[in-house]
């Protein structure tokens, strides 16, 4: 957000070269949690899942630090808990958004490449080479264009340079220093959503949450999502949470 006393310039959009015959165009890229059918149609995508309970620790570290004028958080970490798993925070629930983009019901679900964030966490560069693949970049430049990309997209580089990933579309709180929350590549870890769950879950709402998730499951199942997605975001889900009470 801040470098010294100005903003990071923005980028310009993706110039693209024709091989065949030369010219040129640019591609609009954006990022967005919108879905499907609020985007163009036969927009190609990729679709990042995380587990839930790292998103629902992500979001609220989130919200609760930009300012409130700009739809900043201001209750408790345990009312945030409660309209997650409720829906009623932005962009709804968690698994009615990957329903959404997932399910048959998404008429462009074939043109939609699905990235796992801790696959991403775990090997970068296979994921990389993924999406390099979907965007239909040569396969004789695929490797160069990856070795080019990975080193400024691991965790600990965008830390490094966080104000460049800093939304510029709204205020953030200050500091003690004056300046605004420059905390928003955070963590990144892994499973950051059990410690959150704990501390701020009651029992009513972990017994509300696992009631969700099998509700969930059937809803997917009727969807035709992909089993494997099942198995990894809500049934080994469910499992974990009931060890946890």
């Amino acid at each position: 957000y801040w470098q010294g006393k100005e903003r990071v310039r923005p980028q310009t959009p993706i110039a693209v070269v024709d091989e065949a015959s030369g010219s040129k165009k640019t591609q609009r890229v954006f990022n967005t949690h919108l879905r499907p059918h609020q985007l163009p149609p036969n927009a190609r995508c990729i679709y990042v899942i995380r587990d839930a309970l790292d998103v629902l620790a992500s979001f609220y570290f989130h919200l609760a630090n930009m300012a409130e004028a700009d739809g900043g958080y201001t209750g408790t970490a345990e009312q945030f808990c409660s309209e997650f798993v409720d829906g009623t925070i932005l962009y709804g629930k968690w698994q009615d958004h990957l329903e959404a983009w997932l399910g048959i019901t998404n008429h462009n679900v074939n043109n939609v490449h699905i990235l796992h964030y801790e696959d991403m966490r775990n090997d970068l560069e296979a994921e990389a080479t993924k999406v390099a693949r979907f965007l239909g970049i040569p396969n004789a430049k695929v490797a160069k264009v990856v070795a080019a990309t990975v080193p400024h997209c691991t965790f600990s580089a965008m830390r490094k340079d966080r104000f460049r990933y800093t939304p510029k579309t709204v205020e953030w709180k200050l500091g003690s220093d004056g300046r605004p929350y420059d905390n928003f590549v955070r963590a990144g870890r892994i499973g950051d959503g059990k410690d959150f769950f704990e501390q701020h879950f009651s029992t009513e709402l972990k017994d509300r949450w696992q009631r969700d998730l099998s509700a969930s499951r059937a809803r997917w199942e009727n969807d035709q999502v992909d089993g494997r997605i099942i198995e990894r975001y809500v049934n080994s889900g469910a499992k974990a949470e009931g060890m946890a009470k």
